[in-house]
């Protein structure tokens, strides 16, 4: 415990749970080792079949991944605005050109938009190799401690900008 009277916690996350929560998301970010050093790109993506698709340019550095001999991370993740809650999985593998016409007709894929580029002349695909994930989270004191916490504080720094914070009582 903390001088706040919290408690943190982490949880590792089954491969079930971790595709659960890949599959529910639509953003991640896609990590590599480029040329001048690490790189990591944020992505709009699907989950078909348990790999991960998205979109990309030829000429973009996302298109130099395939067949990139480190493989690559690509890594979702959530937190809880108001709570301090939240959970990170991530995907190791080697990164592919979907040429596959019924991966290609995928329900979703066409939807999925290149951000940086209009060219969207390639769909890449993840495999993973391997897939973990964690849960982490702040609880409050134990009730048998005979304290307890006032999780429901709410400060307003800026307007539109809310701040939860736990004070012990």
């Amino acid at each position: 415990m903390n001088d706040l009277g919290t408690v943190a916690s982490s949880e590792l996350l089954t491969p079930e749970e971790c595709l659960g929560l890949l599959s529910a998301s639509i953003v991640g970010r896609v990590a590599f080792v480029g040329p001048h050093g690490l790189v990591l790109r944020p992505v709009n993506y699907r989950v078909v079949d348990g790999t991960v698709l998205f979109r990309s340019s030829s000429a973009g550095a996302l298109g130099d991944l395939v067949g990139h001999r480190d493989g690559v991370v690509f890594e979702v993740d959530h937190h809880a605005a108001l709570a301090p809650t939240g959970w990170s999985v991530l995907v190791r593998g080697a990164c592919s050109v979907v040429s596959d016409p019924a991966v290609l007709a995928s329900p979703g894929l066409e939807a999925l938009v290149v951000w940086a580029s209009d060219a969207t002349d390639l769909v890449l695909a993840i495999q993973p190799d391997e897939v973990t994930g964690r849960r982490v989270g702040v609880h409050r004191r134990s009730e048998a401690s005979g304290r307890t916490s006032q999780v429901d504080r709410v400060d307003a720094p800026c307007r539109g900008c809310r701040v939860r914070r736990s004070v012990a009582t």
